[in-house]
């Protein structure tokens, strides 16, 4: 009878470790992929917070590109340049104190 047991024993366990062998096998590929999802998922939010913050940089850059384009054209009013240069006492230059000057010596 203990030889049956022995020989039963010996047949049972390669069976019994090709069984846990195979599930530690599909557990580490299990970990593997959840692992590979879980760093996807926080690439993915990575990127989102930095398309976010590109997104407002941008915004805000627009609106100052806005404000200059204002002030440019507040600054750049024939109006204003002449009225400042009145106070500055310039004045409009007569056809005869523009002088022509020769480029070639």
């Amino acid at each position: 009878m203990k030889r049956k047991l022995g020989a039963a024993r010996l047949i049972a366990a390669p069976r019994a470790r090709v069984a846990v062998a195979c599930a530690l096998i599909l557990a580490s590929i299990a970990l593997s992929i959840g692992v590979f999802h879980v760093s996807r998922r926080k690439q993915i939010i990575r990127i989102g917070y930095e398309l976010s913050e590109a997104r407002d940089q941008l915004r805000q850059l627009r609106e100052q590109n806005r404000k200059l384009r204002v002030e440019t054209s507040v600054l750049t009013n024939p109006a204003r340049i002449e009225r400042l240069a009145r106070v500055l006492g310039m004045k409009r230059a007569t056809p005869n104190d523009i002088r022509m000057v020769n480029r070639n010596p």
